[in-house]
């Protein structure tokens, strides 16, 4: 039987949902799911994970500590820790990306 990722929404409003992802070892996992918005993962711990897509080879994302990346809606996968102990991350969802809101990589 596969261990599930521990998730906590510590806030959730009409602009962003906030989820606290924790894997406790080696072969946690989130389950396949969908992302519905554009979202930045914020890792806390780092570590490797193996991100899986129905029908593609899985590929190993190594988190760092403190590094943000990006994240599309409509990305589907499963996310499972390789790592020999606990990794964790937040995930914020942008549900309504206000006039604001832009990827800095887009700025010169």
């Amino acid at each position: 039987m596969a261990m599930h990722a521990r998730s906590t929404i510590t806030s959730d409003d009409s602009r962003l949902r906030i989820t606290r992802w924790e894997f406790a070892k080696d072969g946690a996992r989130t389950g396949p799911h969908t992302h519905e918005f554009d979202y930045i993962v914020v890792p806390i711990t780092g570590g490797r994970l193996s991100v899986e897509r129905e029908a593609e080879t899985p590929i190993e994302l190594v988190q760092v500590a403190g590094v943000s990346y990006l994240g599309q809606a409509g990305t589907s996968h499963d996310v499972v820790n390789l790592s020999r102990g606990l990794v964790v991350f937040v995930e914020v969802e942008l549900k309504s990306a206000g006039e604001g809101v832009r990827d800095s990589s887009a700025v010169s």
